[in-house]
Parts: structure tokens; sequence; C-alpha cells
């Protein structure tokens, strides 16, 4: 990650910082941060987040034993384990620093905010959808590695801990973000994107999750629709072939975003898309083959990106993945990757 000094980052983010006497504190600058204190280096910058099983506010003890620079702390956790910051400091560990927050969960994405604002011409990619996002971002990351360097998310770390992590990791060599972003509340892919500035953004689909919180198919559609509307002029989005998704948005586009679908020629809806969406570009495909070692299909692009027509081969199971691999594509070919680099890339 791009160093952060911490001065400048507590006067942007918020809290206020304590720092022992044998350390100077004109100078603090985090290069590597930790949320775990059993996988963490010497020299880390401990966050200690409190989770749902576990809170990290447990484990700082452990984390500046191991050699972190120092940590985050939330003032009333630390308070009600440990007392006065400032005199635990200075009797434990005077080489350290402690930045100390009103949550320490929201002063993550805050720092994660703050630290993404340091790339303004970097292109970010938001993937949501109620399906594939994991996928869909796997086959990103091999289609867009032709551009170099690149920030993708690990694993799902698609949650208000996993985003901000990510983001984290942006330094000056990276060309390109992939960030997967997910939810099961409603309201919660609106703080994500707010963190991330997506310049670019897709919908893999939408189903049926987490009914239980968003009541029905429409509160589904809504907060969805959130990786849309996050865009600026300029911005590009993909989304699936739903009518319901399309009925609700397509009046709702902002100003000056471009908006492509992805459209399986086994999937009868585009002729009803073109009702909401008239002239918008498809991406066509038709799966020509699929078993337990891949499939091949045939891709059918919008008529001015005809140089990535013709037949592409994935090794990942199931039909559903030739539409996850769609996208990867359109993005590559917006981001001006050859279709041959990949064609190889995705084999």
């Amino acid at each position: 990650m791009l160093p952060i000094f911490v001065q400048e980052a507590v006067t942007s983010c918020g809290g206020y910082f304590l720092c022992g006497s044998k350390l100077s504190s004109d100078s603090l600058c985090i290069s590597r941060i930790s949320i775990n204190s059993r996988s963490l280096d010497s020299g880390d910058f401990f966050i200690a987040t409190p989770g749902d099983r576990f809170d990290g506010h447990d484990f700082l003890i452990a984390a500046l034993d191991q050699g972190a620079m120092g940590a985050m702390v939330d003032e009333s956790a630390f308070i009600s384990r440990f007392g006065d910051p400032k005199a635990w400091l200075e009797s434990l560990y005077p080489d350290r620093f402690l930045w100390i927050v009103q949550g320490a969960r929201n002063a993550l994405g805050s720092l994660a905010a703050y630290h993404r604002k340091r790339f303004p011409n970097l292109p970010i990619i938001a993937v949501a959808g109620s399906n594939g996002k994991t996928s869909t971002k796997e086959f990103l990351r091999h289609a867009l590695s032709s551009l170099g360097p690149l920030v993708w998310s690990p694993a799902s770390f698609n949650n208000d801990i996993g985003v901000p992590l990510t983001l984290l990791q942006l330094d000056v060599e990276h060309q390109v973000a992939i960030v997967e972003v997910g939810s099961n509340h409603p309201g919660e892919l609106d703080g994500l994107l707010k963190m991330i500035r997506p310049t670019h953004a897709l919908v893999t689909s939408i189903g049926r999750e987490h009914l239980e919180f968003f009541k029905n198919i429409e509160g589904v559609i809504r907060e969805e629709g959130e990786a849309l509307l996050a865009l600026e002029a300029g911005g590009k989005f993909w989304g699936p072939t739903d009518v319901e998704f399309w009925r609700s948005f397509s009046h709702r586009i902002p100003h000056g975003v471009n908006v492509e679908v992805n459209a399986p020629t086994n999937d009868p809806i585009p002729e009803k898309i073109e009702h909401f969406l008239p002239g918008t570009p498809l991406w066509k495909s038709t799966v020509l083959n699929s078993s337990a070692s891949g499939s091949r299909f045939l891709l059918d692009p919008p008529s001015d990106r005809q140089a990535y027509a013709g037949e592409y081969e994935i090794r990942s199971i199931g039909k559903h993945q030739v539409t996850n691999a769609v996208y990867a594509i359109a993005v590559g070919a917006s981001l001006n990757i050859c279709a041959e680099k990949i064609r190889e890339n995705l084999e």
C-alpha cells in the first residue's frame, strides 16, 4: 500500500492519537495494515475491529507484543479493558502509538475512503449482484491482468471490513482495482460504494437473496441498483437481462454513464429490455459446449466491439460461468485490452 502519514489521516478521518514518549509523532507512517494478530508482521498497524465472534481489542496486547507499530482502538472499548490510554501506553508500550476513535469498524471505512481518494485516476470496478460476484471478480482479475499490477478482493471480502482492507492495498504501481461488494441489509451497498467511488460497475444477477431483510425481490433490486447510481459522468455500467431491474432503473441512469447489457442468447428477455433501454449495446453469448472440463462459447458483442467476436473457452464448470466470463470480456474491452489477450488470459 502507498504509505499513509498518521497525522494527515487522523485529521481527515477523525479521532486522535497518542504517541509513546520514545516515538516521534512527526513522521509516523502506516505502510501495512492488519486486523488479525495471528497473521500480523512486525511493523504492521493493527486495527482492533469488533466482529460477530471476536473483538480485536481482546487481541491488542498480542498484536503489540508481536511487533505492531501501533493500533486503532475504540475509546470506550479500550477504557473498559485497560483504563486510561495515555498511562497504559506510557507504562507498557512507550515506543508505540494509539489512534483512538469512536467505533473502529467505521473508522476503518473512513481510512479506506481517505486512501482511495489518493488515486483519482485509477479505474476501480465494483462487482455487485445476487449471485456470481466472486466468480466474476476472478474472471476479471485474469482478463485484466495484461494491464499490469492489480488489486482485487481476496476470497469474498465484500463487506464493511473486507472492502476497506481491499482498498487499503492500493499503491502507485496498481493499474486497476476490482472490488466485490455484497449486502444483506438495505443501505449497506450505498455505504460501501461511497467508500469505493467506482469508475466502472456491474450487477451480475438479481435473485431472491436475504429476503428476511429485503422483504421481496423489489427490495433486492433497489439495493443492487445502488451500483449503477454510484457512478459519475464517464462511468461505465454492465447489467443483466432482468426486466424488473431495468423497469426500476432505466430512467435513473446517471447523466453521462454508459450502460451495456450482458445477454445470453438462451435468455428470451433481451427483446423486452429494448422497451426500457432502446439501442443499448448487448453482449450476446451462446454456449457451444459445456462439460466437466469447462465451457466453450460464442460471443456476439456490440457493433462497435466486433474485434471481440468469436469463440472463447473457460475452465470453470457450469453454463452460468459463461455469463460471468462475458462481464470480464466486456470490461476488458472498455479498458482497451485486445481480444486475443483476454481470450488467452481467460483460458
